[in-house]
This record gives C-alpha cells, structure tokens and sequence, in this order.
C-alpha cells in the first residue's frame, strides 16, 4: 500500500550514493536548502500543509528517509559515517547549497542528531521538533521494557484479534490513553504497519542509547540549534528536551500547545517558526 498521496511538492529524481537511493520531493528552486528529514510513517500530504512556502532564495527538501515513507530497513536505519558523508556530498553534488539546514521531526529528529555526533561536515544549523530517541537510560530495566515490546509486537501480528481484545481492555482500565488506543487499532488494521514496527522495535532493541550519541558532540560544539516542543505530546514527553538543553551550549528552546503531532492543529505557527528560523541562517 503507498504511504503517500499526490502533492504539490515536486518530485525529483532519487537521491543516489553508493549503496543508497531515496526519493526525494521539492519546493523552490534558491540556491539554500532545507532539508527535511520526516517522523515515522509519515506523508507527503502532512508535510504538504506543514511546510511554508519556499521564502526567496531558498529550496525545501524532503527526504525520503528508510523508516519514514518508505518500508523501514533496519540496516539502512543504522547508518554509519560513510553514509552521513555520501548524503552530504550528493546534496553537494546535485544542489551545490550555499547555505544548508536541516529539520528533523521525531525519528527524522533523531537521526539528525546521528548525523550530528557521526559526520558533523558543514551543519551549522539544525531544527528539532520533538526528536526520538532522548528517553533517559534504565539500565537493565529499560532493555527489558524494549525486549518486552518486541515481543509483544511479534505477538500481535501472529493474533490480531486477541491483540484487538487486549488494546480495549487497556484503553478502559487507563494504561493506554485516547490517541494510543487509536494508533493501535490503526495499526492492527494494516498488517504491513505492524511488520514495518517490528523492525523498527527489533532496531532499537540494537540502537546506542541517545546519551552515548550526545556524549559525541561534546558541550562545547558550534552548532546552532533551535527546538521546539508540545506542551502536551505524551509520545515524547517535554522533559526529554532537558538533555538537549544540556548538550548544546548554543540552544533556542520554544514550546508550544498541543501535542506530538501540533503541527497538524497549528500549521501556521508551525510555518511561521520554519521562516523564522530559515531567516536567521
């Protein structure tokens, strides 16, 4: 099934390095870049009323990233330095960008900040809304919630209907809130969806925590970085910000109502944050 409907965001030819190929959408022809990296799953309408106009002199571009509009591959989600620099030198290659910034939302958030600690090479700006992977460590006991979830996710593709069952008693015994429950049986009627979670949770089972990842960056890096956070998003809850606060040195810190996905009830705060930033450089 396609995770993307037709938009007016321009799709150019896929992005290629050795051993990579991603699809790639655009909006504006400038000579500086945005590029977006995407939250899990996401689609190209989303992105369509999340994203401003391109202001003038400036492209924005979507990146189709393993994991987020494509079937994720577990492989291509770790990627190492070679990979980070094989990106970079193809946006050099194709763009020529005078000036580069990146956006990273939930997973996409993430994986910048991968960049971030692997191949720093030329990022001076980035955005953050709400990025994963910031969940402070449990020792033992967080690898046994991770190991838990795994199996559980394998339990539920093999009984989708007890896993049904199970979703309604939690949601009225109150472990599992409104939008979980929602997500859940969302999830449960796309058997593809629940594939796709499984290597995305067999992923993480493998995944650094974020802290080894920030500990690479040191506190004394140059990067600018301006984050911005929902108030209420239950998915990545606020306090999780503190550890960016913590890291960079060199921080613009906004929240804003609502929660993990607030873009979708706020488009045209979203926007204007987006020009904003893009403004500053």
């Amino acid at each position: 099934m396609p995770f993307f409907e037709p938009t007016d965001l321009t799709p150019l030819p896929p992005l290629t390095w050795p051993g990579r190929s991603l699809p790639i959408w655009s909006r504006g022809e400038g000579e500086r870049l945005l590029l977006v990296l995407p939250g899990y799953r996401q689609t190209l309408s989303t992105w369509t009323r999340w994203l401003p106009e391109a202001p003038p002199g400036w492209r924005l571009l979507l990146l189709g990233l393993p994991g987020t509009v494509e079937p994720v591959d577990a492989a291509a989600l770790a990627w190492q330095p070679s990979d980070w620099q094989g990106l970079r030198d193809a946006l050099e290659a194709r763009f020529a960008p005078q000036n580069l910034i990146c956006l990273g939302y939930s997973l996409g958030g993430r994986l910048l900040l991968n960049w971030l600690s692997q191949a720093r090479n030329g990022l001076h700006t980035i955005l953050l809304v709400s990025p994963d992977g910031l969940v402070p460590s449990l020792g033992e006991r967080w690898f046994l919630y991770r190991r838990g979830g795994y199996t559980a996710l394998r339990w539920l593709i093999a009984r989708p209907e007890a896993a049904k069952t199970w979703a309604d008693r939690l949601f009225r015994w109150g472990v599992m809130n409104k939008s979980g429950h929602y997500f859940a049986m969302r999830q449960l009627r796309d058997p593809e969806g629940l594939r796709l979670g499984l290597v995305t949770v067999r992923y993480y089972l493998k995944a650094k925590p974020q802290a080894l990842v920030l500990s690479k960056l040191g506190n004394s890096n140059t990067v600018d970085v301006r984050l911005i956070w929902g108030k209420e998003d239950r998915v990545r809850p606020l306090e999780q910000s503190e550890r960016l606060q913590e890291w960079f040195p060199r921080i613009e810190f906004r929240q804003v109502s609502g929660g993990h996905t607030w873009p979708e009830s706020h488009p045209e705060l979203f926007r204007n944050w987006v020009l904003e930033s893009l403004n500053k450089g």
